[in-house]
């Protein structure tokens, strides 16, 4: 569920007001896969190394526009993660 709720959060957050943040949800075997897409502008490609690490944020400025601490996809990873142990 934290999984969830963080990418949901970070899809709303940085989408477009109005807009739709869709959900898909497939199984592969034994796998599930869950995609979360937005209309939001996306993670520039000079920072997508980054995303999963504590505290990142593409945009740390002190003006910017949105909110958060830069370790909801870090916590997102590590769950994730243990299912595989």
């Amino acid at each position: 569920m934290q999984v969830l709720t963080n990418l949901l959060s970070n899809a709303a957050k940085f989408s477009p007001q109005g807009e739709t943040v869709a959900i898909a949800v497939t199984r592969d075997g034994q796998n599930i896969c869950v995609e979360v897409r937005d209309r939001g502008l996306g993670i520039p490609e000079e920072f997508r190394p980054n995303i999963f690490h504590k505290f990142a944020q593409a945009d740390s400025s002190n003006t910017r526009q949105k909110g958060g601490t830069g370790l909801g996809l870090s916590i997102s990873k590590a769950i994730i993660e243990k299912f595989g142990d």
